[in-house]
C-alpha cells in the first residue's frame, strides 16, 4: 500500500489547491519498445509531481495525462527517478480535455538535474 500525503500552507481565506492522483499510462500502440515505468503522482494548482514507483527502475519513457486547462492555467511539471545528468526530450498531445505527456531518455529538451529531477 502506498500514500501520498499533499500539504499546503494557505492564509486565512483562501481555500487549498484541488488536488488530483496522476499515474502514468501506456497506451496498446506503444507495444513493448523501450522500459516503461510505471510512475504516480499528484497535480496540485499547477504543480505536477510524479515519482516511480519503484526506485532503481531503468526509464526510457514516461507517459501520463493531465487536464488540457487547469483552473490555474499554466502547469509546472517535475518527474523524478531519472538519471542524474542525462538528457531527456518532452512531448504534449491535446486529446479533448486531457494533454498527455511524454518524456524520453535521449533528447536534449531538458537534462535531469543531480537529483534526477526534471523542471519544465
Amino acid at each position: 500500500m502506498r500514500f501520498l500525503h499533499v500539504l499546503q500552507a494557505v492564509d486565512a481565506g483562501p481555500r487549498p489547491a484541488e488536488a488530483s492522483v496522476l499515474r502514468s499510462v501506456v497506451d496498446a500502440v506503444d507495444g513493448g519498445e523501450g522500459q516503461w515505468a510505471p510512475y504516480e503522482g499528484a497535480l496540485v494548482g499547477g504543480t505536477a509531481v510524479l515519482f516511480p514507483r519503484d526506485l532503481g527502475t531503468p526509464v526510457d519513457r514516461v507517459r501520463y495525462v493531465v487536464p488540457t486547462a487547469p483552473a490555474t492555467g499554466a502547469i509546472t511539471y517535475l518527474v523524478t527517478g531519472l538519471v542524474p545528468g542525462a538528457g531527456y526530450a518532452v512531448a504534449f498531445e491535446n486529446v479533448g480535455e486531457e494533454r498527455r505527456v511524454t518524456v524520453t531518455a535521449g533528447g536534449a529538451e531538458v537534462v535531469a538535474d543531480e537529483a534526477g529531477v526534471v523542471r519544465f
